[in-house]
């Protein structure tokens, strides 16, 4: 749990746009019907990418995130 809040921290933070945080809270909410699946761009990916990787520097309990998010973009 502390690992989630700290990267919706930095999603939520001044680094990520608002349109990009607005869908990752959108999959973070829970549905009502189903499932929520929303598709990002690879730019947008990207960017969420290089937030959560930026942030580590200051807060390494998210570096495990970072790794695993890394690693699903060379996918």
């Amino acid at each position: 749990m502390p690992q989630f809040q700290g990267v919706l921290s930095v999603v939520l933070g001044p680094t990520v746009p608002d349109d990009l945080s607005n869908k990752v809270l959108m999959v973070c909410t829970r549905p009502r019907d189903g499932v929520t699946e929303v598709a990002l761009e690879d730019d947008e990916a990207r960017q969420l990418v290089e937030a959560v990787t930026a942030a580590q520097q200051e807060n390494p309990a998210l570096r495990p995130i970072a790794k695993l998010l890394l690693a699903q973009m060379r996918l």
